[in-house]
Formats: structure tokens, sequence, C-alpha cells
């Protein structure tokens, strides 16, 4: 189960993958956010923070300023690009965890239409899967741990 305050590997339950800051576009914002095979590498750790309204701010460790953001230009539909960007505490910033009865995370955008952190179906088998904003769909796919 996911909870604040610790640093620790946030993992897929589809195919047990780690969420992951891709080394190769980490420079800048927009670093892609990926599933790749979990290797305990600082680009995999993510600290989890309560903000003041209860959402919470996923962070990098290994890049500690920049967080987990929805990409405001496409964030009104499916498929809307996760990446990292520099922490300012947007809400395309802020993250709903929902306890699943199975012991699994649902994370949900807090900006509008607030729809769920999601590992893209046609690739989720291997390293480089996509990681991206969807509307409720129930599977593993949207379920983390």
């Amino acid at each position: 189960m996911l909870s604040a305050g610790n640093i620790s590997p946030i993992h897929n339950a589809a195919y047990n993958q780690c969420l992951d800051a891709d080394l190769n576009t980490m420079a800048n914002n927009g670093t892609k956010v990926q599933l790749w095979q979990c290797n305990g590498s600082a680009q995999q750790m993510w600290k989890l923070t309560v903000y003041s309204n209860g959402t919470m701010k996923i962070q990098s460790q290994h890049s500690p300023f920049r967080c987990l953001d929805a990409d405001l230009n496409t964030i009104a539909n499916n498929g809307t690009k996760v990446q990292l960007w520099d922490c300012n505490n947007s809400t395309q910033q802020q993250w709903d965890l929902f306890s699943l009865p199975n012991g699994n995370t649902s994370i949900e955008s807090n900006h509008p239409p607030y729809n769920y952190l999601d590992a893209d179906l046609n690739t989720i088998n291997r390293n480089g899967t996509k990681v991206q904003l969807w509307g409720p769909v129930g599977g593993t796919n949207q379920q983390w741990y």
C-alpha cells in the first residue's frame, strides 16, 4: 500500500513493473515517465507528501525538485501525457490515492477530468511502457502498490 512520507518504488499491479523516470530525458521539464523492470535505482524511487487539501505530491528522488505532472495540453483527453516537471503545487501535480479491497491503490489526478494513472495495455509487457491518464476502467493497469 502506498503511503505518505515513505520513499519507495511505485509498482504497477498488472505486470509488476516500476514507475520510472527516463534518464535520457531527465535534464529538462517534460521528463518521460514510463514503466520499467524494477531495479531499485533513484529514478524509480518516489516520495509521497500530503498537501494541506489532502491530495498527494509524488516527487522523484532522482531529481527531488521534480514532481509527477499531468500535461495540461492534453489533460482533457484519455492518453494524457504523464511527465516530470518542476514541483509547483499546481492541480496537475496533485494526486488522490484510493485504497482498493485487494490492497492495491488507484491514483487519480486532482485536475479535471480527474482521470487515473494508467499503464498502456498495448505496451504493458515490456520496458518503456507508456504511463498516461485514462478514465476509470478498473483494471490492474490502473492499480499500484
